[in-house]
């Protein structure tokens, strides 16, 4: 598969939210390999967070681990890695807000900073 050319108004999902999926499969002894292979990218550019992937091929990312690992329940299971540090400044955000409110305020305030 290709990289995925991000086009203007386009959808598209950055790389720095798979980080997660990507170390559960490590953990579960998966080769890389044929997940990469479906977004077009190599493990090098899970490094680069901001890179797109098209999210359609997010979703197929997903049914072959559901399938590989025999999980109906894989994005769970992946969701389980999740760190603050995998969403950036969200994460920031959401750390620093005591309560949703703010971190709603907060977001809405710098969203235009931060997409």
């Amino acid at each position: 598969m290709e990289k995925f050319t991000l086009k203007p108004n386009s959808a598209y999902t950055m790389v720095g939210y798979l980080r997660p999926a990507f170390e559960y499969l490590r953990t579960q002894n998966q080769s890389l390999a044929p997940y990469l292979g479906l977004l077009g990218i190599e493990e090098t550019d899970l490094l680069n967070p901001d890179l797109p992937v098209n999210p359609k091929d997010v979703d197929q990312l997903f049914l072959l681990a559901e399938k590989n690992l025999n999980d109906p329940n894989v994005g769970l299971h992946m969701g389980r890695a999740m760190q603050v540090h995998h969403l950036g400044v969200i994460g920031m955000l959401a750390m620093n807000c005591s309560y949703a409110h703010e971190f709603f305020e907060l977001h809405s305030r710098y969203e235009s900073l931060m997409g």
